[in-house]
């Protein structure tokens, strides 16, 4: 069974050549090795700005934990010291930095600016009903989705009958959405949360607000333990293994493509940098502290991080049909460019613009004021910046009047004002 210390030490090796032949999403360069000297860090996560931060275990009767940051120029800072052992780290949508206390048994919110700590969690609503609180076992991987919502695992080695996947809800009430034999790290996409359980990847479908579909699929199962996954913006999943000394890549569908080979056991991974292209990787071995150190390598594919600032973009937001249409693209998912139509009852001020999965703003396609009837637009799949945007799936949002986003209808100087958002999927 996996133990806790199993979970720290950085390192990567100079040269990659198994995950340069997939597809052109290997490295670019050499390694770069940034920092030694480290005790057993652990819980790799990254700020909206790419800065990278990770936590270093020292076994001491206090339970020691430093919190380091990696700026985006690689340099290696001391951020903040506590107690509490380290259980992984990440960014929730206020641009505060979330961690778990395993050996504390409880989730922490950090306000990187003033340091002030908040304990967001130590207990759980037991068949999710309010009556039967109990305390966690070793809260674990926190994760937040494109919604702002936190999951964690909550394992900590030894509890296979209490094993799971909790939620966070925004008024700190914590429920169960999963159960596992061995809950340990989990990554969220867009509809999808990937779940390490033991040497193998479920992957479930998010159905709502906190809800999943328990029904998961087991995507991928290996020889090896699992230990932590990060996700590229292709969709591809990093898989460490803290008793082998390489990473398994898949795709999201389960389908292996390729290994990196490292110097030593892999424990966890995460993208930062200015463009989220940057790879951080972690090996160690059990009862070694003190060798760790952080390297980096740079991407030829980014990111598709979750724990970030972003606007909330919602496909169930209200609309009055009388007023207008705003019916899906055509053709969907498209290649080159895509149609999008869209019909005024009245005249109004219209703004269409396109976002990313992690509700950054891509571009505008209008915005300007429409008298009454039926309108057309195209997107050619380029950003703002005349930069080709990547394969995945876009929002489209369009606003009339005074609407604030993230509002469906509201009242202003212009009258009442509506918003609608489609999914348009960009396949290069």
């Amino acid at each position: 069974m996996k133990s806790f210390v199993k979970i720290f030490c950085f390192a990567v090796l100079a040269s990659l050549p198994a995950l340069a032949q997939i597809d052109g999403i290997g490295p670019v360069g050499n390694i770069v090795k940034l920092h030694n000297g480290l005790q057993l860090p652990f819980g790799l996560t990254s700020d909206a700005q790419g800065n990278a931060y990770f936590s270093d275990f020292y076994f001491t009767d206090s339970l020691e934990c430093n919190i380091y940051k990696v700026d985006r120029d690689g340099l290696v800072s001391p951020f903040l010291k506590l107690c509490g052992g380290p259980g992984g780290l990440v960014f929730d949508d206020r641009g505060h930095l979330i961690l778990c206390q395993t050996y504390f048994k409880r989730v922490i919110s950090i306000d990187v600016a003033t340091k002030a700590i908040e304990v967001l969690a130590d207990k759980y609503q037991f068949d999710n009903s309010p009556m039967t609180n109990k305390p966690f076992n070793g809260p674990f991987c926190p994760k937040v989705d494109r919604n702002g919502g936190l999951y964690f695992t909550d394992c900590n080695g030894h509890c296979q009958d209490s094993s799971a996947v909790y939620y966070l809800s925004a008024d700190k009430g914590v429920k169960r959405v999963i159960g596992a034999k061995s809950a340990w790290g989990i990554t969220v996409a867009e509809d999808t949360l990937f779940l390490v359980d033991q040497n193998e990847i479920w992957a479930y479908s998010i159905i709502g607000t906190g809800e999943i579909d328990r029904h998961g699929k087991k995507i991928f199962s290996c020889g090896e333990d699992i230990w932590d996954l990060a996700m590229d913006a292709h969709g591809n999943l990093y898989l460490t293994h803290p008793t082998a000394k390489y990473i398994d890549v898949i795709s999201s569908s389960g389908l292996w493509l390729g290994k990196i080979n490292f110097p030593d056991y892999t424990t966890t991974c995460a993208f930062g940098g200015p463009a989220m292209n940057i790879l951080y990787v972690a090996t160690g071995r059990e009862f070694s502290p003190g060798t760790g150190a952080l390297y980096s390598a740079q991407m030829r594919v980014a990111a598709r991080p979750v724990q970030v600032t972003v606007t909330k973009i919602s496909t169930d937001d209200l609309i009055n049909p009388a007023d207008f249409e705003f019916v899906q693209n055509y053709p969907n998912p498209f290649n080159a460019a895509t149609m999008i139509e869209y019909s005024l009852a009245k005249p109004a001020h219209v703004r269409i613009a396109i976002y990313d999965v992690l509700g950054r703003h891509v571009c505008t396609l209008v915005d300007e004021s429409k008298i009454a009837g039926n309108f057309k637009t195209t997107w050619n799949g380029i950003s703002e910046e005349n930069v080709p945007a990547s394969t995945d799936m876009y929002f489209c949002r369009l606003e009339t009047n005074n609407v604030s986003r993230g509002a469906a209808k509201i009242s202003g100087q212009e009258g009442q004002g509506f918003v609608k958002v489609i999914k348009l999927a960009l396949v290069r």
